[in-house]
């Protein structure tokens, strides 16, 4: 089994301009799936490095839906000791995919028995949105705007890059009960064009 250090966290530049949507423990060891790490002081483990995992002992996962769906069977089956994981789950939607169902959020509890945390990243991992504490919809990140565009949820960074969702949704400017003051992002949908909803129309 290839052997992994760990006692320097990969960082990049990409990851320097993220920051957590709410507050890690300091002790809390935290792996990403694959790609380059979202935060700071992440380890990153491709798909043929997920053995060692359990000598890594991560306390918070990060992932795409896809990997954490692979990685969570092979700990229902035996595979793979994460009884390390105690903090939460935090999986990765890019811009444009559809977002976390029902039924990964169950099986991603019944795996690890922790919270679940969606995170809206764009495609080269800059955080836009994140679940908000009280599962209370996305808290947009300091710096984003969002905004409906033909009905369709858009976001824009500081910077000024502009990242469309492909999604409809609500956005909520009231207070929120878990004490952060950034909008939320609420009710979201896949957005379906004139064209598509003229076509199903025909169809039925």
């Amino acid at each position: 089994m290839k052997q992994l250090s760990f006692g320097l966290p990969r960082r990049t530049r990409r990851a320097e301009r993220n920051r957590p949507p709410f507050g890690l423990r300091p002790d809390v060891r935290v792996a990403q799936l694959s790609g380059t790490p979202v935060f700071d002081k992440v380890v990153a483990f491709a798909r043929d490095e997920w053995q060692a995992l359990e000598s890594f002992q991560p306390g918070l996962l990060i992932g795409h839906a896809a990997d954490l769906k692979q990685l969570a069977e092979s700990v229902r089956a035996g595979f793979i000791d994460l009884a390390s994981v105690d903090y939460a789950v935090f999986v990765l939607t890019a811009c444009g995919e559809p977002p976390v169902d029902d039924i990964l959020r169950v099986l991603l509890w019944q795996s690890f028995g922790v919270p679940v945390y969606e995170l809206l990243v764009t495609e080269d991992k800059e955080l836009l949105a994140a679940d908000c504490e009280a599962q209370e919809g996305w808290h947009v990140q300091p710096g984003v705007d969002a905004m409906l565009l033909d009905n369709e949820l858009v976001l824009r960074t500081a910077a000024g890059k502009v990242s469309h969702t492909g999604q409809t949704a609500e956005i909520a400017a009231e207070a929120c009960q878990c004490g952060r003051k950034t909008p939320r992002i609420l009710k979201v949908e896949r957005l379906r064009r004139p064209a598509e909803i003229r076509r199903f129309a025909a169809i039925a």
